[in-house]
């Protein structure tokens, strides 16, 4: 009997050490279990994150490509400053070149009417000399009229003169 007792004591010692053993071999199944979840996690986050950095090299290159036509956007932003300063120095010259022609303009009027006025005076001053000469004519017309008649008196006195100084 006390093998008996001792035979069912080492078979209750093997009977736990086999639901030792199925737990033990069950937690190893579990772990291992967890750890492939764990495997799969880790992989799934390695994927997670070389997601990640291939959105922040996309990212990276959508902010150069953003700067690059900021850039651009500047240098045409400044190209256009730079034609419309160009522009505004033309429009100011070409008003400066207005005012002085505007300025020639009015000088060359103010000359013509200068020389309107100019040749009124000299067409009224050739009528003054004009009626002056036809005066002086008038008046060398009537002095030799004049002039005639005193020489014809003068020679009838003569004539007569001599005609009585012949007489006496």
């Amino acid at each position: 009997m006390a093998a008996q007792n001792q035979a069912r004591a080492v078979q209750s010692q093997v009977e736990e050490a086999r639901n030792q053993a199925q737990a033990a071999q069950s937690k190893v199944v579990e772990a291992l279990d967890q750890a492939r979840a764990a495997q799969s996690q880790i992989q799934a986050a390695k994927s997670q994150v070389q997601a990640a950095q291939d959105q922040a090299q996309a990212a990276q290159s959508q902010v150069q490509d953003a700067r690059k036509q900021a850039e651009a956007a500047q240098s045409q932003v400044e190209e256009a400053r730079n034609q419309a300063r160009d522009a505004q120095n033309k429009i100011r010259e070409m008003e400066s070149q207005t005012r002085e022609a505007q300025s020639q303009i009015q000088a060359a009027q103010n000359q013509a009417r200068e020389t309107r006025h100019k040749t009124l005076a000299s067409r009224r001053l050739i009528k003054v000399y004009a009626v002056i000469a036809v005066l002086a004519l008038l008046v060398a017309g009537l002095a030799a009229s004049i002039a005639w008649r005193q020489h014809k008196l003068a020679s009838q006195a003569i004539v007569k003169v001599s005609s009585e100084g012949a007489a006496v």
